[in-house]
């Protein structure tokens, strides 16, 4: 049985990775575009670390 969200995500980035002719600098440079286009898509806020155990997760 196929996922079909997987099966979405192969198909967006087989259809980006052929636009940029499967250069990885112009893929790259694609998502830097991307992201300046879209920024409200980014995650910026940083947990700060009084909010972070010893081992490194998440209270």
């Amino acid at each position: 049985m196929k996922d079909e969200i997987l099966e979405e995500i192969y198909e967006i980035r087989r259809q980006i990775a052929e636009e940029c002719d499967y250069d990885m600098h112009k893929i790259g440079e694609y998502f830097m575009q991307w992201q300046k286009q879209h920024p409200e898509h980014l995650v910026r806020e940083v947990p700060k670390t009084e909010n972070i155990t010893e081992e490194g997760h998440l209270i």
